[in-house]
């Protein structure tokens, strides 16, 4: 064919360098012998590498190659690097000068010449930005977010680490939900925007490994129902503890009026029960029950009924010890 070449033989094998012309017009690597042509460069840039299923090895210092193509006889794409058992395999970075051998993106060795990861000793992928672990996966699958370290399926770090659910199909300002934590407060919020601090709706605060409270929160973050570390319920406040300690365990507050309805149906009766104990009438020693079927308050003392108010304001005492 039309060519311009240089030659290189020795007594083996025969090699061309050189330009081929008419039709192709492309620079080639030929192996004259076998009369195939081994590297093609085209005119328009497009690569080369023949025949079919052949190998690009690159090796050097320190002591790795990068192989790309197929590390069998069944052909598949592979980017491979060479290592030594428990080591990282492969590192690809983008970087101005040589210091930075970490890699911007990680994959680990695979064990036992196996085709997959079988212990999880070392991290399987990561990405990395120059020194710090951006994602790390392991080989169970464990994911780890702004760490190294993995608690279970998956771990986010950070200073104020926070995860976004983002509502598709909502109006643009109010599609957002996050799970957050900053400083000793874990919460639920909703927000308008990701760069609006938005409201909690739910909130654990802590000292070290001691939860302080449990928050339920409404409207513009104003807290609903508080729990503390006592057990004490707060409903419309967030400081139970700050009423009479004998009678502090749960404290239901309003700025004005305020109240508790026990509802029940028509026929059947709303109660409270005052108990010391678990069996019998110590589930019931004190008790206030109104009646709906008939219109009647019924006081209780030690397990029994000893007074009731009817609707027509009539007013009995009753002494079961004597029989009346």
């Amino acid at each position: 064919d039309s060519a311009s070449s240089v030659q290189f033989k020795n007594d083996a094998r025969t090699y061309q360098i050189g330009v081929r012309g008419s039709a192709s017009d492309s620079f080639i690597i030929r192996d004259s012998t076998s009369t195939t042509d081994r590297l093609t460069i085209k005119s328009d840039g497009e690569v080369l590498i023949t025949p079919s299923g052949a190998n690009l090895d690159v090796s050097g210092a320190p002591n790795g190659s990068l192989s790309i193509g197929s590390p069998s006889s069944t052909l598949q794409a592979s980017v491979m690097g060479r290592t030594t058992s428990n080591a990282t395999a492969l590192h690809l970075f983008a970087s101005a000068t040589d210091a930075n051998t970490l890699g911007d993106m990680r994959f680990n060795v695979r064990e036992n010449n196996d085709s997959t990861f079988a212990t999880l000793t070392n991290p399987a992928f990561k990405f990395i930005h120059y020194t710090t672990d951006l994602v790390t996966i392991l080989r169970n699958g464990n994911v780890s977010i702004g760490t190294s370290s993995n608690y279970g399926l998956l771990t986010v770090s950070g200073g104020t680490p926070a995860l976004y659910l983002e509502e598709s199909d909502a109006d643009a300002g109010d599609k957002l939900w996050n799970i957050a934590v900053a400083g000793e407060t874990f919460a639920m919020n909703c927000r308008n925007d990701a760069n609006s601090s938005g409201n909690s709706f739910f909130a654990v605060e802590r000292t070290d490994s001691s939860i302080d409270s449990i928050k339920l929160k409404t409207g513009a973050g104003t807290d609903a129902i508080t729990i503390d570390s006592s057990q004490r319920v707060g409903i419309g406040t967030a400081s139970p503890s700050s009423y009479h300690g004998d009678a502090d365990n749960l404290v239901v507050a309003d700025s004005a009026s305020g109240g508790l309805t026990i509802v029940t149906g028509t026929t059947n009766s709303g109660k409270i029960h005052f108990a010391d104990g678990t069996s019998g009438n110590e589930r019931f020693r004190g008790f206030i029950n109104y009646d709906h079927n008939s219109d009647v308050m019924k006081f209780g003392v030690s397990g029994n009924e000893r007074f009731r108010l009817d609707d027509n304001s009539r007013i009995s005492l009753s002494n079961n010890d004597a029989g009346n």
